[in-house]
């Protein structure tokens, strides 16, 4: 089912249920949960334990987390043409999103997770922290 543009009390409970079914796996799905908390979602659609959802930061974004290929399925049959943009899609997914639709934008990325009960070695090399006062320099050689 395709929620689109609805009452704002039906999108907050299926934002909260979104929330519920991702902090499952939080680690896979720290993007999508870190997203939804940032940036206003104008879609969602729940599917099992599979969700989509479509928000606005500088683009009309869609964020998938599924382990099932049924599910997945399901949830892409809503998408339409204006759907262009995608982020933190796992390999296997793409094909299916890819096929006969034209990607504007797509984010590619490798997730390293810290695991907090791991004890960190000590750094061997001396450390300054940053300040705000830095932050030109630091822009300017990324620049280059």
């Amino acid at each position: 089912m395709r929620y689109q543009e609805m009452d704002g009390r039906i999108l907050e409970q299926l934002r909260e249920n979104s929330l519920v079914h991702l902090t499952k796996d939080k680690a896979r799905n720290i993007n999508i949960i870190n997203f939804i908390k940032k940036y206003p979602v104008h879609r969602i659609s729940i599917v099992g334990e599979s969700v989509l959802i479509c928000g606005r930061s500088d683009e009309d974004w869609v964020y998938i987390s599924s382990k099932s290929e049924d599910e997945f399925q399901q949830l892409i049959q809503d998408l339409d043409e204006e759907d262009k943009c995608f982020a933190v899609l796992e390999d296997w997914m793409l094909p299916y999103i890819v096929k006969d639709r034209e990607i504007r934008s797509r984010l590619t990325c490798i997730k390293l997770v810290y695991d907090s009960n791991a004890r960190l070695q000590p750094s061997q090399f001396k450390c300054i922290p940053l300040s705000i006062s830095d932050a030109p320099t630091i822009y300017l050689v990324n620049r280059r």
